[in-house]
């Protein structure tokens, strides 16, 4: 007995909810729609230093010991004078 009126008020909890799903609208398909290329997402300058990269960036062989991303940053740093 105590089951069954367990699932009953679980029936009357869920119901609300049931019925406000059923009347919900769905947005129309083309509303705000918009498709936008990725070039247009990006900032001018990181476009740019990706479209072209330095020179030296392309002699530099995969996977060899200049391949790293740290070694880089230590290369190009600049160090002010104190």
């Amino acid at each position: 007995m105590q089951s069954y009126i367990g699932k009953a008020g679980l029936c009357f909890l869920l119901l609300p909810l049931l019925i406000s799903l059923a009347n919900a609208k769905l947005p129309e398909k083309d509303q705000n729609f918009q498709t936008t290329d990725w070039v247009a997402l990006i900032p001018k300058d990181d476009l740019d230093a990706l479209l072209n990269p330095p020179d030296f960036l392309s002699d530099i062989a995969d996977g060899s010991d200049q391949d790293s991303v740290d070694l880089l940053q230590k290369k190009h740093e600049v160090r002010c004078p104190r």
